[in-house]
């Protein structure tokens, strides 16, 4: 999925793969990196089982604005 607006974007990619237990690995911009104990939190509770790879890149983006998860 892909966000847009005036100085960028965002584009949100998930990858899940049937697995005996709950393995989730991210790539991340480093500005996310503090949020990825949240993301981690926050889909380890919306799956109980899988290998979830979320993939998150930027493109065009001036703008460093404050980022938050919005669940």
């Amino acid at each position: 999925d892909e966000v847009k607006w005036k100085s960028g974007k965002i584009t949100f990619e998930v990858k899940t793969v049937n697995h005996r237990f709950c393995e989730v690995n991210f790539r991340l911009p480093s500005r996310y990196y503090p949020l990825e104990a949240a993301l981690l939190e926050f889909t380890k509770n919306s799956f109980s089982r899988g290998r979830i790879d979320i993939f998150i890149r930027e493109s065009g983006t001036r703008k460093r604005g404050k980022v938050r998860v919005d669940e």
